[in-house]
């Protein structure tokens, strides 16, 4: 269940292994403005502890099983001692949604061991993906997500949504545990290796002594899942005394940094990006399920959006009317050109080539492209993508006390601009839940630029690709490499996007 990195991390092999383990539910069509809640549980609850100074200070009183004691736990505190590295990278991914993570298991009245289990199986890195297959921060593999009704298809991997794979995940670990008769230990082990596994342990000693149930520290199993559970209660005892280990914890806020927005349509991380402060990328890192980076075609959705932003969103959705473009997926096939796919969707070149983050018009067979697709009205109906008559425009709802004058300041247009896009007088009265065409901002990402990553332990190119919203054999073209390459970690990679 190990995530790719988290493999790489966790190769302390004096005694371990490595380990590893929709449609998504979505609520009712929002209105207009949808509502932006904070969030801290989908269904009821709160922060546990929420006056604690951090995280780990809801993590310590929540914490089970301090009593454990076993030379292996001893070994997995001394390795995490060894490789301090591992705890100081989840500051990043950890300030977005562990707070979320630690609130589910407090609401759910689990053991604050499983909050640490994510760590263990993925660096909190959403985006870590096993050998097996396993994916997201809970490393899920995807008959295991299908039974808890995650969705995983081309547009969404509700294996790496912090909100859906924090629902499975949990559903299976309690499942887990009544199987086990309420020990946690053992609900932890199968997680690494099925509960089979655990159960044929099990009874293999249960045959030896018939007088007492085993617990996990009388099992016979691989030597990756007899490692795994350690490495909890390893990093529990961490997390409990991190002075006694030397070792310093990240700052984590207490409160999740996202809020919960409805949306009744497709929609587009980037247009979403273009019209509001919200960068795109750290968009998508707080929705990394979204494939595509747009939601998929058939709604509504569910999007999570920075606290601090939510009514800049919120203001967003009461007053613009979105493209009512949709996305389409498209193979190339032999013969085609983008000039021709563009044609035959109702799009242009540039649409395409914005989408895919193309720096090129130069496509291969076989790839898969993004495409905007705008229904019976043509390509006109888009007012994010330039058409071919005229500058590109979008709508906006008009709202109290708005006149002419404000709005052209607010899109830095011009009165008669205005009044030649609708048409209008210059002293026209405006209704509010009017709708005018208004000047688009410049897309943030229309224009691609070069940069460099360093791969990181664990990296494979896929992951990458996933990551910045390109194609593997993208990345394979830009640096000279065969797509199915194996990445040396500190090597460098040049991206454009």
């Amino acid at each position: 269940m190990y995530g790719s990195r988290a493999i790489v991390a966790l190769l302390w092999l004096a005694a371990a292994g490595c380990s590893t383990l929709p449609h998504a539910t979505h609520d009712v069509a929002a209105p207009t403005a949808p509502p932006i809640e904070p969030v801290v549980s989908v269904d009821e609850g709160e922060i546990a502890h929420p006056e604690a100074a951090d995280l780990w200070s809801s993590i310590r009183s929540g914490l089970k099983f301090s009593s454990e004691s076993d030379a292996r736990i001893d070994a997995a505190a001394n390795w995490f001692t060894q490789h301090p590295q591992l705890i100081a990278t989840l500051e990043p991914d950890a300030q977005r949604y562990y707070a979320y993570v630690v609130a589910e298991v407090a609401r759910r009245g689990m053991p604050m061991e499983i909050a640490l289990l994510p760590i263990i199986e993925s660096t909190l890195n959403p985006f870590a993906l096993s050998r097996s297959g396993a994916a997201g921060i809970w490393q899920l593999m995807p008959d295991t997500a299908s039974r808890y009704g995650v969705a995983i298809d081309w547009w969404y991997d509700g294996r790496r949504d912090p909100i859906d794979s924090t629902r499975a995940a949990p559903d299976h670990l309690q499942y887990l545990r009544d199987f086990f008769s309420g020990d946690w230990l053992l609900a932890m082990a199968s997680y690494n290796c099925g509960e089979g596994c655990v159960a044929r342990a099990q009874a293999k000693v249960a045959r030896r002594d018939t007088t007492v149930a085993p617990s996990f520290w009388d099992l016979d199993l691989a030597a990756e899942t007899e490692s795994y559970v350690p490495r909890i209660l390893a990093l529990a005892r961490i997390v409990m005394h991190p002075q006694e280990y030397g070792l310093d914890l990240p700052t984590i806020a207490p409160q999740p940094a996202f809020a919960l927005a409805d949306v009744d349509r497709q929609v587009d991380l980037g247009e979403i990006s273009r019209l509001t402060a919200i960068d795109h990328e750290a968009l998508f890192r707080l929705n990394p399920g979204l494939n595509r980076k747009a939601t998929p075609p058939e709604g509504p959705h569910r999007l999570l959006v920075p606290t601090e932003l939510a009514p800049e969103f919120a203001d967003l959705m009461a007053h613009y009317a979105l493209s009512d473009a949709s996305w389409a997926r498209y193979v190339v096939k032999r013969g085609d050109t983008l000039a021709d796919i563009a044609r035959s969707h109702q799009t242009t070149v540039a649409a395409i080539r914005s989408s895919n983050a193309m720096r090129t018009s130069t496509i291969h067979v076989g790839d898969a492209l993004v495409l905007p697709e705008h229904g019976d009205r043509g390509i006109a109906s888009n007012p994010l993508v330039a058409s071919q008559t005229g500058p590109a425009t979008m709508s906006y709802r008009v709202a109290a006390g708005d006149s002419l004058g404000s709005i052209s300041r607010r899109f830095a247009t011009s009165v008669e601009t205005l009044t030649k896009l609708n048409p209008l007088e210059h002293n026209a009265a405006l209704r509010v839940g009017d709708t005018l065409r208004v000047p688009a901002p410049p897309s943030r990402g229309a224009q691609n630029r070069t940069i460099r990553y360093r791969v990181k332990p664990g990296d494979s190119l896929w992951q990458i690709a996933s990551r910045f919203n390109v194609t593997v054999q993208q990345i394979a073209r830009w640096n000279g490499i065969e797509a199915t390459s194996t990445l040396l970690p500190g090597s460098q990679l040049s991206l454009e996007i």
